[in-house]
């Protein structure tokens, strides 16, 4: 969580609010992001003999979270919710037209910031028991599929959350299912049936006429 909070406030101090500020910022923070994950991965096999880290990491574990830590796990989520929740009408219009924003007197950098605090939370919290590949498939798939079936921001909020949370659910029982399927019967993993619902759901979406998009 500490490392996701960081990378955000690299990405904003590098300049995320303008386009190629931001592309500039997404590649230096996922290069340094691999490498270091890299390198923790390897002194954690090395130093601790840990078996099955890689995977853990990549695709979460829903037994790797322990009992302990689950009311950490709520306070957090409350605080990344109630962030986009106080925030939701300057970061729409922040969004939309930055300079309109500016003109208001908004705090835009400081909206902006805090908008990508609330995704490092969700994602450092999500990462847990789904992986870091999973949280950003959830992270972005939902929210390009809503956006293609309503025009009305918090509608799209509703129906982003209510796929990723189907696909999660719709995943983990095909992969309980699998283990009956021939003609291995050995079960498929959870992440392949979860980006692979996603990856429909989206597809689908663009085959909805557009004159129901305004819904």
């Amino acid at each position: 969580m500490a490392a996701s909070v960081a990378a955000a406030g690299v990405m904003e101090m590098i300049g995320i609010q303008r386009t190629r500020g931001r592309d500039l910022a997404t590649g230096i923070v996922l290069g340094a992001g691999f490498g270091l994950a890299a390198l923790f991965l390897y002194l954690g096999t090395t130093y601790n003999n840990t078996t099955g880290a890689t995977v853990t990491v990549l695709f979460g574990s829903i037994f790797a979270l322990d009992t302990s830590i689950l009311p950490l796990v709520a306070v957090f989520g409350a605080l990344a919710t109630g962030i986009i929740l106080l925030l939701y009408r300057p970061l729409l219009l922040a969004s939309v037209s930055p300079e309109l924003a500016s003109a208001r007197k908004l705090p835009v950098r400081l909206i902006g910031g805090l908008c990508l605090l609330a995704i490092a939370l969700a994602v450092a919290l999500s990462a847990v028991t789904i992986g870091a590949i999973l949280s950003t498939a959830l992270l972005v798939g939902p929210a390009a599929t809503a956006l293609h079936l309503t025009r009305r921001p918090g509608r799209a909020i509703v129906t982003a959350g209510l796929i990723g949370v189907a696909a999660m659910w719709l995943g983990i029982l095909l992969a309980y299912d699998s283990y009956y399927w021939p003609p291995l019967h050995q079960g498929w993993p959870v992440s392949f049936f979860v980006v692979t619902i996603v990856l429909l759901t989206y597809i689908a979406s663009r085959t909805i006429p557009a004159r129901t998009h305004q819904t």
